[in-house]
């Protein structure tokens, strides 16, 4: 499974695929969900797609309130934000990456493989911050998590990055 597909995979005793990470088991959901017979739904993400839609669609416009989040950022990223509004910073920076990325490369499933190949090395963030996410911007995160496999800490260091210029 690795070295054809990418996708990181161990055999249990009885000879069963086993796919313990979230991220590895969206890369291969998007890679067989398209092929899957109607029989197999219970192992489908189908449902959740249309669940996930909708409320993407719902969360899309400014809502009132706010919600701490902690986020772990690499020590580059942690340092280039602190103490410096980054609440706002992020607010305004994540609204508009993520209905981008939801767009582009999210809902499709062969592009949604695509990219999280392309970003399979995404550094691990040691520093905390919490940062007070809007509403719509914190539901919108956790649904690109949720469809992904995708921690909120990553999708920010992503967002970050892209931002920045550096992949």
């Amino acid at each position: 499974m690795k070295s054809k597909f990418h996708v990181c995979a161990n055999l249990d005793y009885q000879g069963r695929l086993d796919i313990s990470s979230k991220r590895e088991v969206r890369k291969f959901q998007a890679l067989v969900e398209p092929l899957m017979h109607p029989s197999m739904v219970r192992k489908s993400t189908r449902n959740k797609w249309k669940e996930w839609k909708a409320r993407w669609l719902q969360h899309q416009r400014l809502q009132d309130g706010t919600c701490r989040t902690s986020i772990y950022l690499p020590y580059d990223l942690y340092d280039a934000l602190r103490g410096k509004g980054y609440s706002q910073f992020l607010n305004c920076l994540l609204s508009e990456w993520m209905d981008k990325q939801w767009a582009e490369n999210v809902v499709e499933p062969s592009k949604r493989y695509r990219w999280l190949l392309k970003h399979d090395d995404i550094p691990k963030g040691y520093h905390l911050l919490t940062p007070r996410f809007r509403a719509d911007v914190k539901a919108r995160l956790d649904i690109l998590s949720d469809a992904t496999g995708l921690e909120r800490s990553e999708l920010v260091v992503l967002a970050l990055r892209n931002q920045l210029g550096t992949q």
